[in-house]
């Protein structure tokens, strides 16, 4: 298994993880993006409306 380090807390992780991790987060992006063409990631969210798009992207 190859492990890398998470840049956000330092832990040691799966890359396949990693990766995995960051392609639903650019897919969440991509959603809140042409649901607010406006919007840009720069700006940044509420964790609630955050919440919300992970949701509509990954429902329980």
């Amino acid at each position: 298994m190859i492990e890398i380090e998470c840049p956000q807390c330092g832990k040691k992780v799966n890359k396949k993880d990693y990766r995995f991790h960051r392609k639903i987060e650019d897919a969440i992006l991509d959603l809140m993006k042409n649901n607010r063409p406006q919007w840009l990631d720069e700006y940044g969210s509420c964790p609630k409306w955050l919440a919300n798009y992970k949701a509509m992207f990954c429902p329980n």
